[in-house]
Parts: C-alpha cells; sequence; structure tokens
C-alpha cells in the first residue's frame, strides 16, 4: 500500500537513469545502497549516488562515447558497477557487462556480438596511451578472419605484439598458408621485441572435411565451391587431424610457441605434438622454450 501511495504522485519516468536520478533529487540524504568495504559496512546516499554518476557520464562523453555507442563494463558486485552502469545509460549509450573472470578473447566475443561501433587500426591507436603500463605489456593483437587480416594488423607492430593466427590467415586470404619465410613473419616476430612470439593454429571442423586427405592442406576453393559459407570454414574443428598441417606448425616452431585452438584443446595439443614428433620433427618441439599448447 505505502508502494502504491508513492508511486501515485511520482512524474511519468520515462528511463531508468530518469527515475533513479529523480529519487536522489526527492532523497539526497538518505542511503542509497550500503556495501561491506575496509572491514566494515558503509553507505552511499542519493546524493553520492547522483554526483558519481555525472562525473563518469562527463568523462565517457568526453572520451567520445556517443548515444548509441557499446560500453563493455568489467566488475564486481560492488556500488561502481550501479554507478557506471546508470551513467552508461544516461548519455544514450549501452552497457555491456561482462565477467571480471572473463579473458581478453571473451571480452572481445562479447563486443563483437554486442554490435560495438569498431574504432578500427587508427582508433586503437590513439587508445593506447589512455591505458596503464601494465594493461600496455598484457595487450597482443591477432589477425582475425574477416576485417582485420594480417596485413592490417601489422600496422600496430610498431605498438603491441602481432599474434599470427594461421586459420584465421587462410580463411581471409581466401586460401593462403603462410610459410615461415614469408616476409611478414619477420615483422611479426619482431613486434615481441625479443620475446619469443605466440601463434594459433586451428582446423576447419570435421564435417567439412570428411573423406579429405589428411596429408594435403584444405583446399578453400574447393570448400567454397562444395557449397560451405566462409563462416563454417572458418569454424574451430574438434581436433587438428590433419599431417600436412601439422607439419607446417612444425616449420613455424622455428620462431614461435603455438596454442591450439580446437574444441577439444588439450587432446589435440597432445595430438599434434605427437604427430611432428612421429613425422621425425622430434627436436622442433623438445628443445628449448618451444611448445605446443592449448589456447
Amino acid at each position: 500500500m505505502r508502494l502504491a501511495d508513492s508511486t501515485a504522485t511520482d512524474p511519468a519516468w520515462n528511463s531508468l537513469p530518469g527515475l533513479m536520478l529523480g529519487r536522489a533529487r526527492q532523497w539526497p540524504g538518505k542511503p542509497m545502497l550500503r556495501f561491506w568495504r575496509d572491514g566494515r559496512w558503509q553507505s552511499m546516499t542519493w546524493a553520492d549516488y547522483a554526483l558519481a554518476v555525472a562525473a563518469v557520464a562527463a568523462g565517457l562523453r568526453a572520451r567520445g562515447v556517443a548515444p548509441g555507442d557499446r560500453v563493455l563494463l568489467v566488475s564486481e558486485n560492488r556500488p561502481e558497477f550501479m554507478v557506471a552502469d546508470t551513467a552508461i545509460m544516461a548519455i544514450g549509450a549501452v552497457s555491456v557487462p561482462t565477467y571480471t573472470t572473463n579473458t581478453v578473447a571473451d571480452h572481445a566475443h562479447v563486443l563483437r556480438d554486442s554490435g560495438a561501433r569498431d574504432p578500427g587500426i587508427d582508433g586503437f591507436r590513439a587508445s593506447l596511451p589512455k591505458l596503464s603500463r601494465t594493461a600496455r605489456d598484457l595487450l597482443t593483437v591477432e589477425n582475425d578472419e574477416n576485417l582485420f587480416g594480417l596485413d592490417t594488423v601489422l600496422d600496430l607492430a610498431d605498438a603491441v605484439p602481432v599474434v599470427f593466427d594461421l586459420h584465421h590467415h587462410w580463411v581471409q586470404s581466401g586460401g593462403v598458408y603462410l610459410e615461415p619465410d614469408d616476409p611478414r613473419i619477420a615483422r611479426v616476430v619482431d613486434s615481441w621485441r625479443g620475446v619469443r612470439p605466440v601463434a594459433h593454429v586451428s582446423l576447419s571442423r570435421e564435417a567439412l572435411l570428411e573423406g579429405h586427405d589428411v596429408d594435403r592442406l584444405p583446399d578453400f576453393p574447393a570448400l567454397l565451391a562444395a557449397g560451405h559459407k566462409w563462416r563454417d570454414i572458418a569454424a574451430h574443428s574438434h581436433l587438428i587431424g590433419n599431417r600436412a598441417l601439422s607439419a607446417l606448425v612444425a616449420r613455424h616452431l622455428a620462431w614461435a610457441d603455438f596454442e591450439i585452438e580446437a574444441k577439444g584443446k588439450n587432446l589435440a595439443s597432445v595430438a599434434i605434438a605427437r604427430e611432428i614428433a612421429r613425422a621425425g620433427l622430434r627436436e622442433s618441439v623438445a628443445g628449448g622454450e618451444t611448445e605446443v599448447k592449448a589456447a
């Protein structure tokens, strides 16, 4: 009954931020929420909440966030989440919350599916100075099978290490397999600035390659001609069951360690390492820091 009486005279709120900030005008000194921090319960008043929302909203606008833009929100369960979430909505942007336990790849997947505006290579470069040194040291870029192929991401090689993905390049280029002596590989290596690079490999799904000669590399144009869509060709297999691809990986082990992108990652990693060793390339996988592992 009290809820009905209190809302009967309220303005016609047309948005959640409008409702929340309207409450802050009505109840500035009342506790808006309580939270446990520094060994004790603390509270945030409605006025504190509104001021924090306004500051975050202004900061987002100053950084170029526009109505309709997606903003990835990575936060634990804490007051700052509600502040940021309200600020994002208040300027007309779209909040995209995700887990703090996500990997960088997980965050990238969420952003791609959210409809986020792509800032492009120039926008990516312009954003780098805004990151902390710690964040910069954790950052890499990887060629994908769509807009950001190897030649495009190599434009960032002077700023961040480039992770070369063999399968993505094969799809994006329409069927080209890069060998270690390709000049672009040297640029990838240089981008790591003395640290041994990491590269990725995967294979099209088994259903697409049924009956394919495992001693021959898959033929991209032939798969297209057979009626397969490029997105299906790009999808990852459960294991890596192609001996020719294993041999290609062995050649690239001269300059990089490989992460295996397959559904059965651990099994696929063991299998490809055994195949490389069985083929007489044992020294390529056994010495020093060279390794084949699950992504």
